[in-house]
């Protein structure tokens, strides 16, 4: 695995994906409550010995429950609308915290309580549907799945934003919770070499684990997903990440520099776009 920060760096992970069909939904529900048993087998990278230390922040609901939930939303919505919902409607939003395992001085509870106080209060309208802790894979993260039918609105797209406000929400989750508990922002773009390595490794691991996605129709174009933002992938797949921190030129560097017409010509480009 990819180590490229300084031992005493630790940066917070923070991720959001989209979730368009009661399909992608259900898997969502049910990785997050452990129960796809396949996941759970000799080779998974979920610990089964240590699953009774998950937690959810929010009052338990099955799978089923959830999704009976979610399709009495989308019929009312229909309903008031006069149509049927588009099928690239984005249905609820999911997010994704992680603190590296190396960070042991973090109350888990109070970091990931504190993590979906500042979701909700960014994310609204969109109403969280569920807070899964996981303690049972490599790093300690959660998954918050959020509710983006409300009323006659789908409000998905406007909530989710687009890399302005990604950038915007990095920095307001820095300011008001990761500094808290000693974590760095993570660099805004990651190494080419650091990225393309790490998608291997989670494509590796889905080889080696033969994991259904790799027996779908649908793997090529999870594979280009995957090699655009391997992180969230390996984190569900518990790999360790230690996420590179860029390195601040001096003045010396800056004033002698020729600039970044060669180095792109070059492919040296450390952060390219």
């Amino acid at each position: 695995m990819p180590n490229l920060n300084t031992p005493q760096t630790h940066t917070f992970l923070f991720n959001v994906g989209v979730i368009k069909s009661l399909k992608q939904l259900r898997a969502a529900f049910k990785h997050n409550k452990r129960e796809i048993q396949r996941e759970l087998g000799a080779s998974s990278h979920i610990d089964s010995q240590r699953m009774h230390l998950n937690l959810s922040l929010l009052d338990p609901i099955s799978t089923a429950d959830l999704i009976s939930n979610m399709s009495d939303r989308i019929d009312e919505y229909e309903n008031k609308i006069g149509e049927i919902i588009r099928k690239n409607a984005v249905l609820a939003i999911e997010l994704l915290f992680s603190i590296p395992a190396q960070k042991t001085d973090i109350d888990i509870k109070n970091y990931f309580n504190d993590c979906l106080a500042w979701a909700n209060s960014e994310f609204a309208p969109a109403v969280p549907l569920t807070a899964d802790i996981h303690l049972d894979e490599s790093n300690p993260h959660m998954h918050i799945i959020f509710n983006c039918i409300i009323a006659d609105r789908l409000v998905g797209s406007r909530v989710k934003g687009y890399k302005q406000k990604y950038r915007e929400r990095i920095d307001s989750f820095f300011k008001n919770v990761g500094q808290k508990y000693g974590l760095a922002k993570p660099s805004e773009r990651l190494p080419k070499a650091f990225k393309a390595e790490l998608a291997k490794q989670v494509l590796n691991e889905l080889e080696k684990i033969s994991d259904p996605v790799t027996k779908s129709s649908l793997y090529p174009t999870f594979k280009l997903e995957i090699e655009n933002n391997p992180i969230p992938y390996a984190v569900t797949l518990g790999m360790e990440i230690k996420v590179p921190q860029r390195k601040m030129r001096t003045s010396t560097q800056i004033f002698t520099s020729t600039g970044k017409g060669k180095s792109r010509e070059n492919g040296d480009d450390l952060y390219p776009v």
